[in-house]
């Protein structure tokens, strides 16, 4: 028992420094799969505003974000 109680705290450096690359490697990833989400979400907005509603104004909303996601991920390429 006394070995145990010794190996406890190695237990949980190892779980705690797995969980942390982990989190680093989803942290990293993150807003790079959500920048290109938006990207692909906001040219179907576009195409699907432009073909049905035909009102300029949710096509432009479109647009914008699809801005928005393209400046980000340039801004994050050039900190990477």
């Amino acid at each position: 028992m006394n070995q145990l109680s010794k190996d406890i705290p190695l237990y949980w450096k190892i779980l705690i420094n797995t969980i942390m690359k982990f989190s680093n490697l989803i942290s990293d990833e993150f807003d790079k799969s959500c920048a290109t989400l938006g990207i692909a979400f906001s040219m179907i907005l576009i195409v699907y505003m432009s073909i049905f509603l035909n009102r300029i104004i949710y096509s432009l909303i479109g647009f914008l974000s699809l801005i928005a996601c393209v400046i980000w991920l340039l801004i994050r390429k050039k900190h990477l």
